[in-house]
């Protein structure tokens, strides 16, 4: 267990790299940068809260904290960048922010125990945000969503002219695009296993 001191400013670039032992830290709101790989491999580490005056989640900050399984950001984070969460293979819950307005690339890729994930009113996603989630079924947005709209699990642009995210767990074998659609984003198909037929327009 690590109590980092009030004041502390910036948590350095793997400052607590490797760590297995380490299960619990506890990050103090004086805190507003928290750099690239800062808990790479922190395989004892099952759940974190990040305080809002973080506000952004690095590159690969979190990537393989293979133990990691409740993650909590809190209002305030505004960007989780590319890979941040990559193979936090045992991720089942993470609590998005409203204030986030920006989920990039790969950035839960391999997190294979996610099954549902809430996204805010205002983020935007990259299409392979979720890649290799095999379990992810539920991408959850409420009505007032600025960007997107789900339809039968399928994550869509508002317009749904755009598939982003066809969650890998969803289970029918069969997928008829509507004909709204005009593009299909990049890796929107990737990892799903039950789906043996797609119909597109």
């Amino acid at each position: 267990e690590i109590e980092i001191p009030q004041g502390v400013v910036n948590i350095g670039e793997k400052a607590f790299a490797r760590l297995d032992n380490l299960k619990n830290i506890d990050i103090p709101d004086s805190v507003a940068n928290i750099t690239t790989l800062a808990f790479y491999r922190c395989n004892g580490l099952v759940s974190v809260q990040v305080p809002g005056s973080v506000t952004a989640i690095k590159n690969g900050t979190f990537r393989e904290c293979n133990n990691l399984k409740k993650v909590i950001l809190n209002e305030g984070v505004a960007k989780i960048e590319g890979s941040a969460f990559v193979f936090c293979s045992s991720l089942e819950q993470i609590k998005l922010p409203q204030s986030l307005m920006s989920i990039g690339s790969g950035a839960f890729d391999n997190c294979t125990s996610l099954i549902s994930v809430e996204l805010p009113d205002n983020a935007i996603i990259s299409s392979d945000t979720f890649k290799e989630c095999k379990n992810l079924s539920d991408i959850v947005i409420s009505d007032t969503n600025n960007n997107y709209i789900v339809k039968n699990g399928i994550l869509y642009n508002k317009n749904m002219t755009r598939i982003l995210c066809y969650p890998a767990g969803i289970k029918d074998t069969e997928f008829f695009v509507p004909d709204t659609v005009k593009t299909i984003g990049d890796f929107a198909f990737y990892g799903t296993k039950a789906l043996e037929s797609i119909n597109i327009p």
